[in-house]
């Protein structure tokens, strides 16, 4: 009998202190803190918040898609960069008097891939207003955007007669498409079966070009092209459907026996269009190509069609954006 009592006893006391500590847990004094002030909810000094637009140089909306590596000046419209503060530019509400400015505005932009998650700060060398930037979007997006963020310190009196120093804050963002112009950079890896192997392919030098056209590098590595141990570069070449290799720069020979399988190598800025990419064996350099083997074979056996007089070597390249870009490497057909 004792021992139900103080069983029950025991029961009694624990279902007690849960109660007490549900009660403590639920009171509005936080159980890690032990008299004093408590960290209020919202800010006992408010930043002021300011409205900001971001337009174009003539204060005009900002275009819905706009080019890569192709210069655009942009505008941050707010009352953070006038001379005197704005009381009725301040978007929170709260009174304050005799508004006063203590520093000069300092502003941040960004460019931001949306898909990407990524921003990218912008700088600029050009002499331009202190609201303004010069933006230079350096890779294609279908969603992407320019934001500026801008701070300055200032003062305020308060209604009880205080003196606050804090920082206005003013803030925006603008989305919009970056068109892609550049031609892909792609090219050939080249092995002979049971024999030598090469690689040749572009590069765009000096990159993010603008005025078009744009050019590029060419890169030779392997025997077949005469760099067993190291990667040769020509300069001079115009990145896009001309791009034709000197014999004495990069030509290959090959036998009229010979197999050869054909990788491609190489990117684009933003997208490759697989359904538009060929390469294979024509006749010339320059203009369309003149097929004389199979489109797009895994190898290519010069005993299975008719050898062309003026044989190249070919890649047709295109991405999403329609940029094309053709490459020419010569063949000299050896006994």
């Amino acid at each position: 009998m004792n021992k139900n009592i103080l069983a029950l006893l025991i029961i009694g006391i624990c279902c007690c202190s849960s109660i007490y500590a549900q009660d403590e847990s639920n009171s509005s004094k936080p159980p890690w803190r032990t008299g004093g002030e408590y960290l209020p909810v919202r800010p006992l000094i408010p930043n002021p918040v300011i409205k900001m637009t971001i337009t174009d140089e003539n204060g005009q909306q900002l275009p819905k898609e706009i080019t890569e590596d192709v210069p655009l000046t942009v505008m941050a419209n707010s009352d953070i960069f006038f001379d005197e503060p704005v009381e009725k530019s301040i978007t929170r509400n709260f009174t304050f008097h005799d508004p006063q400015w203590l520093e000069k505005p300092s502003s941040f932009w960004f460019v931001n891939d949306w898909k990407k998650n990524k921003a990218t700060p912008a700088s600029t060398s050009y002499d331009v207003a202190p609201n303004q930037m010069v933006i230079i979007p350096t890779t294609p997006a279908e969603k992407a955007a320019i934001s500026c963020f801008t701070s300055r310190k200032m003062c305020y009196i308060r209604e009880d007669g205080q003196k606050v120093t804090c920082f206005a804050n003013s803030s925006d963002m603008r989305g919009f498409k970056v068109k892609d112009i550049t031609p892909p950079t792609c090219g050939l890896e080249i092995s002979v079966v049971d024999g030598e192997t090469g690689k040749c392919w572009p590069i765009e030098n000096p990159p993010n070009h603008y005025p078009l056209p744009k050019t590029a590098d060419m890169c030779f590595s392997g025997e077949l092209f005469n760099s067993p141990s190291e990667i040769r570069v020509i300069e001079g070449f115009e990145l896009g459907s001309n791009m034709i290799v000197k014999a004495d720069d990069g030509g290959i020979n090959l036998k009229k026996t010979d197999v050869i399988k054909v990788k491609v190598i190489g990117d684009d800025n933003y997208k490759i269009d697989p359904d538009k990419l060929k390469y294979g064996v024509c006749n010339g350099a320059g203009g369309e190509p003149s097929p004389a083997s199979a489109e797009n074979a895994d190898e290519i056996d010069f005993t299975k069609f008719l050898i062309p007089e003026n044989p190249y070597l070919y890649l047709d390249a295109s991405d999403m954006a329609g940029n094309r870009q053709i490459l020419f490497i010569p063949i000299n057909i050896v006994e």
